[in-house]
């Protein structure tokens, strides 16, 4: 089963991207990527057509 982390939203009340929020030494991002990444076989990040890139650093699949 896939795990699918939406990150192109507007960020309304984050008040900024999620992809790069600072959290413990890492990304808002990598953290929650790394929490899935034991019950998934995969992790996802998806979002909008033509969004920023983004790079799990947590799970390279």
């Amino acid at each position: 089963m896939n795990c699918y982390l939406l990150v192109g939203g507007r960020s309304s009340r984050m008040g900024r991207s999620k992809i790069d929020i600072p959290f413990a030494g890492s990304t808002f991002l990598d953290r929650v990527a790394a929490a899935a990444k034991p019950a998934f076989d995969r992790v996802i990040a998806v979002q909008r057509a033509g969004g920023e890139g983004v790079n799990l650093r947590a799970c390279p699949r």
